[in-house]
C-alpha cells in the first residue's frame, strides 16, 4: 500500500457563534450556540482537516481549517441549512518557537496560471514584504508559454497575504487566473503586508 501523505495543518481560524442580535430568527430557524456546536462537531467526523476548540464565550466554538475557501463553504452550507451564524474575521494560526521565543507563522507555495497580459500586475500585487507593501510574496520561478499566451508563477508566502487575494486576483485577471497553494512551512513571522488590509 502507499504511504498516506501527512495532512497539512490548519492556517487558519474563525469563531463560529449564534446570531444574537435584534434580527436573530429572521433568516433561519436554527438559532441556538448548541445546535450551531453540534452541527460544526458533525463536521469534523466527515472532514479531518476541521479542528474545533472552545471559543472566547460559552456559546462560541473556534474552528480551525487550511484556508478560506473551506472555511466559505462551510458557512454556506450551515447558511443554506437554516442556520443563523454569527463569525468573526479570520485569523492566522501562529505559535511561538520555544527555542528562540520568536513568533512563527504559516508559509504557503501558491502556483498561479495566467493570461501573459496580466502576469506583472499580479507579480505587483503578490510581490513585496514586511515594511515594504505589497503581500510578501518571492517570486521562486516564473515560466512563459508563448503558444498558449500564458504564464506560470510561483510564489512562496505568508498564508496572511493570501487573505482576501482570490477576488482581488479575479477581477483583476478578469477571472482567468488558476491559483493554486500548499503548505510549505512554519517560518519566523514576516511583519506587517502592507497589501493586506487590517493587517498587524
Amino acid at each position: 500500500a502507499l504511504p498516506t501523505p501527512p495532512l497539512a495543518p490548519p492556517t487558519l481560524s474563525i469563531e463560529f457563534g449564534p446570531n444574537s442580535g435584534p434580527l436573530a430568527g429572521k433568516e433561519g430557524s436554527i438559532v441556538t450556540a448548541s445546535r450551531v456546536r453540534a452541527r460544526l462537531v458533525s463536521e469534523t467526523d466527515n472532514n479531518v482537516t476541521l479542528t474545533l476548540h472552545t471559543g472566547t464565550s460559552e456559546e462560541s466554538t473556534i474552528v480551525m481549517a487550511r484556508g478560506e475557501l473551506q472555511l466559505g463553504i462551510l458557512i454556506e452550507q450551515m447558511r443554506r441549512e437554516g442556520y443563523e451564524l454569527t463569525v468573526s474575521p479570520p485569523k492566522i494560526m501562529t505559535h511561538r518557537d520555544p527555542t528562540t521565543q520568536k513568533e512563527m507563522e504559516p508559509f504557503e507555495e501558491v502556483t498561479i496560471d495566467v493570461d501573459s497580459e496580466y502576469g506583472g500586475a499580479l507579480l505587483n500585487l503578490l510581490s513585496g514584504g514586511g515594511g515594504g507593501g505589497g503581500r510578501g510574496g518571492v517570486l521562486l520561478e516564473m515560466t512563459e508559454d508563448v503558444n498558449q499566451g500564458s504564464v506560470r508563477m510561483v510564489f512562496e508566502i505568508p498564508s496572511r497575504g493570501l487573505l482576501g487575494f482570490g477576488p482581488e486576483a479575479a477581477t483583476l485577471t478578469r477571472g482567468s487566473a488558476v491559483v493554486n497553494h500548499v503548505f510549505l512551512e512554519m517560518r519566523e513571522h514576516a511583519g506587517n503586508l502592507l497589501g493586506v488590509a487590517g493587517d498587524k
